[in-house]
């Protein structure tokens, strides 16, 4: 079992759970595997940016007949690891990926604290 971190998609999160009680329930479902082991979610193809040992960004449906959104993690390896839910949009309106952010995130977890 690992902690994740839903603080940074949390408005996101909401909305999608606000669609319906199955898109509540599938994203709890979700979310609950996630904290499982979050290795069984795919790793984001063509990532743009450099990557700290350690951490990989991976993305996770949640799915139903009038839905279709995407969470991206950043899952954190070691140290009994963790997982941030980046971000989590509608697949079908469209979406970018803000990889700065994501980089600096993916960073300042695995920053060594002997380093500053």
């Amino acid at each position: 079992m690992v902690a994740v971190d839903t603080s940074l998609a949390r408005d996101a999160l909401r909305r999608l759970a606000g669609i319906s009680d199955g898109a509540k329930k599938r994203l709890r479902s979700v979310l609950e595997a996630i904290e499982a082991d979050p290795s069984q979610f795919d790793e984001l193809d063509d990532i743009p940016i450099p990557l700290p040992v350690g951490v990989t960004l991976r993305k996770a449906k949640v799915t139903g007949q009038n839905y279709d959104w995407r969470l991206i993690l950043i899952h954190y390896h070691g140290h009994g690891g963790h997982v941030r839910v980046f971000c989590a949009f509608d697949r079908k309106a469209g979406y970018t990926i803000d990889w700065r952010a994501a980089t600096a995130l993916a960073g300042e977890e695995t920053a060594d604290p002997e380093d500053g």
